[in-house]
């Protein structure tokens, strides 16, 4: 625990505190998880390190607001149509937050192939959502 903490001073990476987190909820320290995620938090500038927070954010701490609030900042960042597509499902399924999930979908939309990439982001779209009017709209 006092090498979590002495870690948590000479930390200066998004990516440094998230790993501090997740040893804080290893030993069961939930007060210090919050802590360590604020911290992190400070130091976020990409949109790799903001989705990264939005996925501790959800899986250590629950905290849907939080997530989807970084998932919405990392999102101009993604590039990869599979990462679009599993951070949309996370959004719609998990965190509940169906409007985000769908610019994470339209995102992907804009990085299909063809027909065959189009029909399969519908079938998530509706997987995910039960949206079959938005669907459609793909």
């Amino acid at each position: 625990m006092e090498a979590a903490e002495d870690a948590a001073e000479d930390a200066q990476f998004t990516k440094d505190f998230i790993a501090i987190a997740k040893v804080y909820e290893a030993v069961g320290e939930k007060e210090k998880i919050g802590e360590a995620l604020e911290s992190a938090k400070e130091y976020a500038m990409t949109g790799e390190e903001y989705i990264e927070l939005a996925k501790a954010y959800w899986s250590l701490a629950q905290n849907k607001e939080a997530s989807a609030e970084f998932f919405e900042k990392g999102l101009s960042e993604v590039g990869d149509k599979a990462k679009l597509i599993e951070y949309a499902a996370v959004l719609a399924k998990e965190i509940q937050s169906p409007e985000l999930a769908k610019k994470f979908y339209q995102k992907a939309e804009t990085k299909a192939s063809g027909a065959a990439d189009l029909s399969n982001l519908a079938k998530e779209a509706i997987a995910n959502l039960g949206d079959k009017e938005y669907a459609a709209e793909i």
